[in-house]
């Protein structure tokens, strides 16, 4: 505990890489603990101290940290990917204030079909998870084409969409026919002022013809919702209960407001913890934030032992939904606390001997899983678990609809970026450029977008 004495002294976490978020240069950056919270800091010559506050409880985040980093996951930033972010194209049918691409409506570049299967050859692309990202994907006439070459080396197809084409049931058959194996669909609630003021239109309908017609196609979908404490925090719970009575619906993500991009709207952010307090009060406390932190770690456990990147900013809650509406949480399937003290002691072992904390996790957090009450759900929590590694965790499998996984994730962005943070996804290029992580693309675009050289 860091607050013994009742005193809000800074004390240095660790080091890291970060930028100025006015002038983008590359900065040497801490993260610190201020009493309860956390912060991100760097200081610009240009534009002096930074701080952003990035978590507002500093125990969860350097146990969790501690964690990843006892396991050697920040070591595996230049490790080979098994998925990639595919920028389709910078053209966009919306006109969001928000976005995070600064997608223009009618001009933009794209990779051609060739051009992408030579980039795909060229880097042994295959039997990776390739999600299709824009401006829009699906105005690309040609998508269905572009989906059908990037199946061929035998890589999966995940679709990120605002979901306006897809209310044309004929147009979203023929992009299942060509491959795609689940949608990530834009969707903020329910409130049309809020859709108007965070998308520049109302998009309701055609979203919820779309969600019609994923369930008649049988494809599952995840909801994709962007958080702000101003417009839509309480739309949090409404979009779970819908979402707890679809079948159709595996999962929702979380993300706050992201400072890349157009930047229109100043949007107060969101916390994760923020987040996850407006799921636990939706459940009356059958969730808690200890659980999702559980996961988020299993999650680490499951890639140190396979050898893969692991996202640290994710935090995952896991809802098995009875029939409509209803639910248990995985707090009354699992004894979280426990299996927390358990990971907890095997960040210890870590530092110590790889080896006997490999064989601790082999005879001891792994068979500390199986129990009387965990048994009915066992044999899928353990799927999900390996989904993150062989796919999506969102499973697109037929035990996939008895679940509704939550993911929440604050996105690196111009106030929170680590430049040397392990990110679980390439991003390929409209030019066909390969580059290291999600953020690199993002600040890529962000530097393209503005005047002068950075360092």
């Amino acid at each position: 505990m860091l607050e013994a004495n009742g005193n809000n002294a800074v004390l240095p976490l660790r080091k890291t890489k970060s930028i100025c978020p006015h002038c983008l240069r590359s900065l040497e950056a801490s993260i610190v603990a201020k009493g309860r919270c956390v912060y991100l800091v760097r200081e610009c010559l240009e534009h002096g101290r930074i701080q952003e506050l990035i978590s507002s409880d500093v125990d969860a985040y350097r146990q969790i940290y501690q964690l990843y980093e006892a396991l050697g996951i920040p070591g595996r930033y230049s490790m080979p990917h098994d998925r990639f972010t595919l920028y389709t194209t910078t053209r966009c049918n919306m006109a969001c204030p928000i976005c995070v691409v600064n997608a223009d409506a009618q001009y933009g570049q794209e990779i051609p079909i060739a051009r992408l299967i030579e980039v795909l050859k060229k880097n042994s692309i295959k039997r990776k998870k390739i999600s299709l990202f824009g401006g829009e994907p699906t105005v690309r006439n040609d998508l269905p084409e572009l989906i059908a070459a990037i199946r061929r080396p035998g890589n999966t197809v995940t679709l990120f969409t605002n979901g306006i084409r897809l209310a044309d049931y004929s147009y979203l058959k023929s992009l299942k026919e060509n491959g795609v194996k689940d949608i990530y669909l834009q969707f903020d609630g329910f409130d049309r002022g809020v859709e108007q003021t965070m998308r520049g239109g109302d998009w309701l309908d055609q979203k919820l013809q779309a969600l019609e017609n994923m369930r008649r196609l049988d494809m599952p979908v995840v909801l994709e919702v962007t958080t702000s404490r101003q417009h839509n925090l309480k739309e949090i719970k409404t979009i779970l209960q819908f979402a707890l009575r679809d079948s159709s619906i595996r999962g929702i993500c979380f993300r706050s407001y992201s400072m890349f991009g157009r930047k229109k709207l100043m949007l107060p952010r969101l916390l994760v913890d923020d987040i996850i307090e407006e799921i636990n009060q939706f459940t009356s406390g059958r969730t808690t934030k200890e659980e999702a932190n559980v996961f988020a770690k299993l999650l680490f456990v499951i890639a140190y032992l396979f050898h893969f990147k692991c996202c640290f900013t994710h935090r995952y809650i896991i809802f098995k939904k009875l029939g409509n509406g209803h639910y248990k949480t995985m707090s009354e399937y699992f004894d979280i606390r426990t299996i927390n003290k358990r990971l907890c002691n095997l960040t210890l072992i870590m530092k110590k001997n790889k080896l006997l904390g490999t064989l601790y996790i082999i005879f001891v957090i792994l068979p500390g899983l199986i129990t009387l009450r965990s048994l009915p759900c066992l044999f899928d929590f353990g799927k999900i678990l390996m989904r993150y590694r062989f796919g999506t965790i969102f499973s697109n499998s037929s035990f996939g609809k008895s679940y509704l996984i939550i993911e929440i994730d604050s996105p690196c962005d111009r106030l929170t970026v680590e430049l040397d943070r392990v990110c679980n996804s390439g991003a390929i290029m409209e030019d066909g450029t390969i580059l290291p992580s999600f953020y690199d693309s993002s600040l890529r675009k962000e530097r393209a977008m503005s005047p002068g050289h950075f360092s």
